[in-house]
């Protein structure tokens, strides 16, 4: 591994295949019934009364949806049969979170960590409503962290390692008995333009619960899908974010995996040719690396900028060898990105490997009440033993 690379800080068995499922070529909308302000009003107004109770948990605890839009919802973005019934009713919390007995792995768009003037302008050239961020608001979201019970987190749209290494600090300052933690991190070195700006991606992880083997920490080339890019705009060069791996395991129970961190070109549908190449290139490491002998347990994490039943997760194997467990936010009518109201941040995880561990019906959205960011964290639970 080149040490430039990275910086740091301190089989689905017993279930059957739903055959409602069908791939269709455009993205599915967030919802058939309403349009997409109905829907972002309806999480919105249930993530107010989870203020009002102090809950921090997993927010899609409390479902919006009716049973039978559930059903609905579910068959067209469920096509391995692996979203529970019981998910109506939003997250079963006797499997999730069990303290010793589960590992909880997720992803979080921290929305131009650092950045501020990026954030407060849009894609548009538009204000976004956006203010500058305080200490406060790092201490905020090493709150939503903490209180989400992740052990390791991907995370998006670092901008400024000085602001990432202020939520460390927040995340592993003393809590009321005095108890300290020992969260730390790592970036890739992609994603920084022309104009000196950046958003790299990484890892969030608490080092007290996993062990991370550093030799395994590399970027994910994908040279196609830069020339594609490059060849878009006329051969000038474009900036994409190379996918960041990592192997971990945990201390306590031995599950061992690896994580990969993704964040896919922006862009919607003119830049959707460019997805697609990523997710093959990425598609193709994963196969070239089992097919050498390599850890089965691989779990794609991040903000994959497609929604479910896409092109693009399809070529990462929806359908096919790789279940994505935010499938279960989807059918309970939760989105993840508050500005679209969409589901584009999502936890994929391999047949035949991690999936066996993985707890249906553990994947949730995580309540903010600062709305940090404008994604929400997803966080989903796996049982900690080693299946090696």
């Amino acid at each position: 591994m080149d040490k430039n690379m990275i910086q740091g800080g301190q089989g689905r068995g017993g279930y059957i295949a739903t055959e409602a499922w069908k791939p269709r070529g455009p993205a599915i909308e967030v919802s058939r019934t309403s349009s997409k302000s109905q829907a972002r009003a309806v999480s919105e107004a249930l993530e107010d009364n989870l203020r009002a109770v102090g809950n921090f948990y997993r927010n899609d605890k409390f479902s919006p949806v009716t049973e039978q839009e559930f059903i609905d919802r579910r068959s067209q973005v469920d096509p391995m049969g692996l979203v529970p019934e019981s998910s109506v009713r939003g997250i079963d919390s006797s499997k999730a979170n069990i303290t010793g007995k589960t590992v909880e792995i997720g992803t979080y768009n921290m929305e131009w960590l650092g950045c501020d003037e990026k954030r407060m302008i849009g894609m548009d050239g538009k204000p976004t409503g956006a203010k500058p961020r305080t200490d406060e608001d790092y201490r905020s979201m090493a709150q939503v962290i903490r209180k989400s019970g992740a052990e390791v987190l991907g995370i998006q749209e670092i901008s400024d390692e000085k602001a990432l290494q202020s939520v460390i600090d927040h995340l592993n300052a003393p809590d009321r008995d005095g108890k300290k933690s020992n969260f730390q991190y790592i970036l890739g070195q992609s994603g920084t333009r022309d104009d000196g700006s950046s958003q790299r991606i990484g890892f969030i992880y608490n080092a007290d619960k996993l062990d991370l083997d550093r030799s395994s920490v590399h970027e994910i080339p994908t040279p196609r899908a830069q020339q594609i890019a490059n060849d878009s705009q006329g051969g000038r060069k474009m900036t994409l974010r190379q996918p960041l791996a990592a192997s971990f395991k945990s201390k306590e129970g031995g599950f061992d995996f690896t994580l990969v961190c993704m964040h896919l070109k922006a862009g919607g549908k003119k830049t959707q040719h460019i997805r697609l190449a990523q997710a093959e290139e990425v598609g193709k490491w994963k196969q070239d690396r089992i097919a050498a002998g390599g850890d089965r347990d691989i779990i794609m994490v991040g903000d994959f900028n497609s929604e479910l039943n896409s092109g693009t997760t399809r070529v990462f194997g929806e359908g096919g060898d790789t279940h994505f467990t935010t499938a279960e936010t989807y059918a309970r009518k939760y989105y993840t990105h508050a500005r679209s109201g969409r589901v584009i941040d999502h936890i994929a995880v391999s047949e035949g490997g991690a999936l066996e561990e993985y707890i249906p019906g553990t994947t949730g959205t995580i309540n903010d009440r600062n709305r940090s960011s404008d994604h929400r964290m997803v966080v989903g639970s796996f049982r900690d033993v080693d299946n090696d």
